[in-house]
């Protein structure tokens, strides 16, 4: 048997009463598993071309990085994401530029490829 989706608008229901049995799920423990579980990290170097250095930390700020200085004015850098921000990450590393050279996984640098071979075919319209 197919089950269908009910919506009802609550302003047009007579009354609503809230219940006060636990739903049994605990969120914190799901999502926190799920962290531990699903974390991936990108590794890349980053050369301090236009601020490049500021502004990658800088977006990068709200994720968790851990790096080294290799050379002056050049980092190594892997930051951790969840699956769900990995176009985020794309996004930032894109905003990068030249200044950035991804190391790992290949799944991003295919991406990042993909974009700029495009962008170059476009050129030469």
């Amino acid at each position: 048997m197919q089950q269908m989706k009910l919506s009802y608008p609550l302003d047009t229901l007579p009354t609503v009463t809230v219940g006060e049995e636990p739903v049994g799920i605990d969120t914190n423990t799901l999502y926190k598993e799920y962290q531990e579980t699903k974390r991936q990290t990108v590794a890349f170097s980053i050369y301090d071309l236009n601020n490049a250095i500021d502004r990658c930390f800088n977006a990068f700020c709200n994720y968790e990085i851990v790096g080294s200085e290799t050379e002056p004015n050049t980092f190594t850098l892997s930051v951790q994401y969840l699956p769900f921000q990995e176009k985020d990450i794309v996004r930032i590393l894109l905003s990068l530029g030249a200044a950035v050279r991804v190391h790992e996984p290949s799944t991003i640098k295919e991406q990042l490829n993909a974009i700029y071979t495009q962008a170059i075919s476009l050129l030469g319209d």
